[in-house]
């Protein structure tokens, strides 16, 4: 007779304990996918509610009648009519102001000519305020048209007929970067006008030669003076010194060249006599 317990010592398990406890877990399972599920539709139901209600807020706030542009202000205007820029800005009143592109509003702005800083604020809830900071034109450039120039050298537009104009005139000819020696030649006009040489307002024309060298034509004095826009302040002050000394005299002179800081040529009737020191 075999012994069956000598050759299995260990006894079966019955596999019905093994089989309630699958049945537990799938349980659980199922409960954690369908509260997940649960969770999804919720978030996802609570995603749409809000764009339903931020879609139907927007249109509320881009059509209400509380946030409508009434009134636009414009600061700073001079040369410039506020109506031209409104036109060029393409701005009306009834626009809602929230909804105002001010980046966009401030570009078209910018490219009128006259127009050198712009400033846009919102002033809630009917109001939009625009700074403008223009241009000065100090000077007239002439080339093939007539410019107006401003205190930065820059020729900023073409002069038209209801542009101001009485303003001394740069002739000459001019490089193309022209920038940096209009910006020279209106230092000097400050300089000369700041030393009482010659005031800005009796200046009616500066005439670039080239090289650096500039003649100089007044308004009451028919007196070319011509001079090298170097070391211009002591020779602005060795030319006072001179027409002090001129007028002591009694002469009047045709035409003056300032040679160097204490020497000039002076013309006058058809002679021409050279000054050193200040003394003829």
């Amino acid at each position: 007779m075999i012994n069956l317990d000598y050759y299995y010592p260990k006894k079966i398990i019955n596999n019905k304990p093994l089989t309630g406890k699958r049945r537990q877990i799938e349980t659980i399972g199922v409960k954690k996918v369908l509260s997940f599920v649960r969770r999804i539709t919720f978030f996802c139901t609570l995603i749409i509610l809000t764009a339903i209600l931020f879609h139907y807020g927007l249109n509320l706030i881009l059509h209400s009648s509380y946030l409508r542009l009434e009134d636009i202000r414009f600061e700073g205007c001079n040369n410039i009519k506020p109506q031209d820029l409104m036109n060029q800005a393409q701005l009306e009143r009834g626009d809602n102001l929230l909804w105002l592109n001010l980046k966009e509003i401030s570009q078209k702005i910018i490219s009128n000519p006259w127009v050198k800083e712009v400033k846009i604020e919102r002033n809630f809830p009917h109001t939009l305020i625009i700074k403008i900071t223009e241009r000065v034109p100090v000077a007239l450039v002439h080339q093939e048209k007539i410019f107006l120039v401003d205190e930065d050298g820059n020729l900023f537009k073409e002069l038209e007929p209801q542009d101001p104009f009485d303003f001394p005139i740069i002739t000459g000819s001019l490089p193309t970067d022209n920038t940096q020696l209009l910006k020279a030649v209106l230092n000097f006009l400050n300089t000369a006008d700041s030393l009482g040489v010659i005031p800005k307002n009796n200046v009616s024309e500066v005439h670039l030669e080239g090289e650096g060298r500039i003649t100089l034509y007044t308004l009451n004095e028919n007196i070319p003076i011509r001079m090298e826009l170097t070391h211009y302040a002591e020779k602005l002050s060795f030319l006072q010194r001179l027409k002090e000394e001129l007028a002591k005299r009694q002469i009047e002179p045709q035409r003056i060249e300032i040679i160097s800081l204490d020497e000039a040529h002076i013309k006058v009737s058809s002679s021409v006599k050279r000054e050193k020191g200040g003394r003829l």
